[in-house]
């Protein structure tokens, strides 16, 4: 520890005394003079609040945020035991021919794509495990094409999906999963399904071709537009290189992706990727192993009457 990293932990956790007694102490020591500060600390971490507390603070006060969370946690755990994908995911109509394949999610690391084994309800995190945040459509290429990646990418809101990662199918392929969590409830609602008109906007959301389609329209001259659009276009080519599973997920109200509504259908006529839902009992099959998992499962299956109204 050289001094202006002493100087940095002293100011933190108290002053150092030095141990000169060679004798009893052969080896160097250094003892803090005043440790009720590291003991706060020590407290502190110990008595932090557990992952699902948290989750479930985040479903209270946030619910949409706190659902995405919980999608992203289920995702990989789930995309971590090399299921079938035929078996985890509910596709509108026809299967595509890749479904009977097993899957695992990947990062990207030193230009290759490797098994991500990393478990995001861990307290301490790597850096593989923190999602990638995607500001801009640069920030969607980079995420898809840098060397070493994250397994998980988190679009700004305002380009469409909540959630992006990618899976290595037992056949060698790679998918692009592209999620909208939604997490609604109606304490009036007569039916278990997600209103169509939530249900369309999902869907629209994990269109390419209107990913980022509000920002070429809000407060911007002609040649910022087209600057955009070249932007926009540019990330839907690297985009178009993959193959992609749309997803919906979405509780305690699930989407009914069968609707004979013009809305859903118009949405999902918008583009030919395959489209999915994911049941609730896998998400629980997901949160089984981890401490008070099952408290999140139970926020989430609410009973309708009850209060837990929102959107995402």
């Amino acid at each position: 520890m050289n001094d202006h990293e002493r100087a940095i932990v002293q100011y933190g956790l108290g002053r150092f005394i030095e141990t000169r007694d060679t004798q009893k102490y052969p080896k160097r020591s250094i003892s803090v003079a005043e440790p009720l500060a590291l003991i706060s600390i020590c407290r502190h971490l110990i008595g932090k609040e557990s992952f699902a507390t948290h989750v479930l603070n985040h479903l209270e006060y946030n619910s949409g945020k706190g659902f995405e969370v919980v999608a992203m946690v289920a995702f990989t755990r789930l995309l971590q035991n090399k299921l079938r994908i035929s078996d985890l995911f509910n596709f509108h109509k026809q299967q595509p021919e890749w479904s009977h394949e097993t899957a695992q999610i990947v990062s990207r690391a030193s230009k290759s794509y490797v098994n991500y084994h990393s478990i995001l309800h861990e307290p301490i995190f790597s850096d593989q495990a923190l999602p990638f945040q995607a500001f801009d459509p640069e920030d969607v290429i980079n995420w898809l094409t840098n060397d070493s990646s994250p397994a998980w990418c988190i679009p700004d809101s305002k380009m469409g999906p909540d959630l992006m990662t990618r899976i290595k199918l037992s056949n060698g392929n790679n998918i692009l999963i592209v999620v909208q969590a939604k997490c609604w409830g109606v304490a009036t609602s007569k039916g278990v399904s997600l209103p169509a008109s939530e249900t369309a906007s999902a869907i629209r959301s994990l269109t390419p071709s209107r990913w980022f389609s509000e920002t070429r329209r809000r407060n911007m001259g002609k040649i910022a537009t087209k600057k955009q659009k070249t932007r926009i276009k540019k990330m839907l080519s690297v985009v178009s290189s993959f193959k992609i599973l749309r997803v919906v997920v979405a509780a305690p109200l699930v989407p009914n992706l069968d609707s004979t509504t013009s809305q859903v259908q118009d949405a999902i006529k918008a583009d030919e990727s395959p489209l999915a839902t994911i049941d609730l009992a896998h998400i629980a099959q997901a949160f089984s192993e981890i401490p008070d998992g099952h408290e999140i499962v139970r926020r989430l299956n609410w009973k309708r009457g009850e209060n837990m109204m929102g959107a995402s």
